[in-house]
């Protein structure tokens, strides 16, 4: 009898110390979806994340994302969290859940483009302000060409600092700049210098078609600019547009000249023959 009692006693002690010990099993967390705001992404914006997670125990949940493009705050932990992104493409934005005893995990991809800017202004001359047309503005590979009231507009230019400005026009000298291209729209007129050459040379006697020597002042007039050869004969005229003038010479003494000359960029060379009278 004792023995008997003494057994159920025991079986008792065992049901009542293994309802003690056992702990309540644990529910795994549950990322159920990721949504982000703004859902249209550009590059040098910055987009929030928030994991939809759900956990049956209601344990407190520790979130943990990562990518390898971009930059998350707070070194990725946290649930919403901002994201900021500088370079276009399709992204992997992945996140872990856990309640500290288990986790669960979710990616999604999503689609970055590129920031895109405007640049719009006027094509000048420098001399007068006369607005020129035809000149061709070129940046980031696009070229478009000025109209005839002088506007120009250059659309969806990618974003980034110092981007080079390309502005080329016949008779002018091209123009080049620098320019950092942000979102939305930039106005950058710009003014082009005319194009202008150098010519010189030097004023000859040459009586009966034979060189006598070189011939000092010697007057020299190119539209309205002018020079008087010095000794040795040497003259030079700068500043002068591209294109045809007529040149006149004249020196006591000697009959006057003329030619018509065409003048290049740069340097030009002219030597003048002058006969006596």
């Amino acid at each position: 009898m004792r023995a008997v009692v003494l057994v159920l006693l025991l079986s008792s002690l065992f049901i009542w110390t293994c309802e003690e010990t056992t702990e309540p099993t644990n529910v795994a967390p549950t990322i159920e979806n990721i949504i982000y705001s703004p859902t249209s992404l550009e590059t040098n914006s910055s987009v929030t994340f928030n994991a939809i997670a759900i956990d049956e125990d209601g344990d407190s949940l520790t979130y943990n994302w990562s990518s390898l493009q971009g930059t998350f705050n707070n070194s990725g932990i946290g649930n919403p969290i901002e994201w900021y992104i500088t370079e276009p493409g399709e992204v992997e934005i992945s996140c872990i859940v856990t309640d500290g005893k288990e986790l669960d995990s979710k990616s999604i991809s999503v689609s970055v483009a590129q920031e895109v800017g405007s640049l719009i202004g006027n094509i000048y001359s420098a001399s007068n302000h006369e607005r020129l047309s035809g000149a061709s503005i070129s940046i980031a590979g696009q070229t478009v060409y000025s109209s005839s009231d002088g506007t120009y507009s250059l659309e969806n230019i990618a974003t980034g600092n110092n981007q080079v400005l390309t502005v080329m026009l016949d008779t002018y000298s091209d123009y080049t700049f620098s320019i950092d291209i942000s979102g939305g729209e930039q106005r950058k007129d710009i003014y082009l210098e005319k194009q202008t050459g150098v010519i010189f040379g030097y004023a000859y006697d040459y009586t009966n078609n034979q060189l006598v020597g070189t011939l000092s002042n010697v007057y020299i007039t190119i539209e309205d600019e002018s020079d008087y050869s010095a000794s040795f004969g040497y003259w030079g005229i700068g500043g002068l547009s591209l294109g045809e003038h007529i040149l006149f010479a004249s020196k006591t003494g000697y009959q006057t000249y003329s030619d018509t000359i065409h003048i290049l960029p740069g340097d030009n060379i002219y030597d003048i023959h002058m006969e006596s009278d």
